[in-house]
């Protein structure tokens, strides 16, 4: 044992699928303290904006609610958010509407998945009076560049006919309008801040297709 006792710093994200943050931080704690008995352990579970960021927010406080919204593959889901701030700010965490663990969203084609539901959410929520949003992006099993968030918000995806295409990756290929004179007016009063731990466009060769679209299109 030292003479001194360390502080440790302890700082991990979830184990997808498998253990929220705040439970492996926990199970590390338990295992120092065995070997460090007196040692001044700092829990710190952190997030990437995927999967456990809305754990890793709320463990600091606030309140967790849920909504019916669609899930990726237009299933129903029951979705957990927060809302922090003195009940000002909605925390919406992607991967609990689009998860890339959620079965019934992976077992239909990536080019068939949608992100709807997060529109759906938002729009709830500004029904509620809530005008500030975190939203964290990561985990999710859709590819469609939030194409379905915002058609659940307004916005008119369109062919060269001016039909409307679906809201998926398979819809946008015969996207040739966007028309957004329809977009929930409210959202000129809302603020969205982005939970991401990577910057990547749609497509291309740094694009998220290209980086994150085989781990989509092979989830089980």
């Amino acid at each position: 044992m030292p003479a001194h006792p360390p502080v440790v710093v302890i700082a991990p994200d979830s184990f997808k699928g498998s253990i929220a943050a705040s439970r492996a931080a926990s199970a590390i704690a338990e295992g120092l303290r065995r070997v460090w008995p007196g040692s001044d352990l700092r829990l710190c579970p952190m997030a990437d904006g995927g999967e456990g960021t809305l754990d890793t927010v709320l463990s600091r406080g606030g309140q967790r609610l849920t909504a019916r919204v669609s899930g990726a593959s237009g299933k129903t889901v029951e979705a957990s958010y927060g809302v922090v701030g003195e009940g000002k700010i909605a925390i919406v965490e992607a991967a609990q509407i689009v998860g890339l663990t959620d079965p019934d969203g992976t077992a239909v084609d990536v080019e068939q998945r949608s992100s709807r539901g997060i529109g759906e959410l938002m729009a709830k929520l500004l029904d509620g009076g809530l005008r500030e949003f975190m939203v964290g992006l990561g985990g999710t099993s859709t590819n469609d560049g939030g194409a379905g968030m915002l058609a659940a918000l307004g916005v008119q995806l369109l062919d060269a006919g001016g039909r409307a295409v679906d809201a998926t990756p398979g819809g946008l290929a015969t996207l040739a309008t966007v028309d957004a004179g329809g977009l929930d007016p409210r959202l000129l009063q809302a603020t969205i801040t982005i939970m991401s731990d990577v910057d990547n466009v749609l497509v291309g060769p740094r694009g998220a297709t290209a980086i994150f679209g085989l781990k989509k299109a092979c989830a089980p």
